[in-house]
């Protein structure tokens, strides 16, 4: 079996450096209204590699696989970022 996904969203918050993670938002295809779904993504080994270049408003795609310590707990775990769109810090403010 595989385990990979491949989400592609824009970068929601500030990038949390003591928990190295990032949430991303991601709009519904199914909606005529502006519904999204939020990831909390997991950026584990790569964060070191992506953490200067991941910002708010920045369009990403992420290649991840999906991790479970048991049977209730479901993450996503970053393998690979690729930046589609990297928001400016003035257009933020």
């Amino acid at each position: 079996m595989l385990n990979q996904c491949i989400l592609v969203g824009k970068v929601i918050g500030s990038v949390s450096a003591s928990e190295r993670k990032i949430i991303i938002q991601i709009k519904r295809n199914n909606s005529e209204l502006d519904d999204y779904d939020y990831i909390e993504v997991d950026l584990g080994v790569i964060y070191k590699s992506v953490i200067g270049y991941v910002k708010e408003g920045s369009t990403i795609g992420i290649k991840a696989k999906l991790v479970s310590d048991d049977t209730t707990n479901l993450s996503v775990l970053a393998e690979k970022i690729t930046f589609i769109n990297v928001a400016n810090k003035e257009s933020n403010e």
